[in-house]
């Protein structure tokens, strides 16, 4: 069973907490919310594919909230 759950990195778990807690804007009147991150956060926190999967449902469980957006910075194309 922890092949499914728990089995999170460090890291993830540390980018998660910025996200929420430095990266979330609540738009309250718009019942909209949207978590960003940047480049320099995904290095800082070694972010490996997959590692933000999920992070844009955080925000729909905040009362009130019906739209959740996730905006990632990537590298130049």
């Amino acid at each position: 069973m922890n092949v499914v759950y728990n089995n999170f990195s460090f890291d993830r778990m540390r980018l998660l907490g910025l996200a929420l807690n430095k990266r979330m804007v609540v738009l309250p009147h718009l019942k909209t919310a949207y978590l960003y991150l940047t480049r320099q956060d995904l290095d800082e926190y070694n972010h490996v594919k997959g590692d933000t999967e999920g992070f844009v449902n955080f925000p729909l469980s905040i009362k009130g909230i019906v739209f959740s957006v996730l905006f990632i910075e990537k590298e130049n194309l």
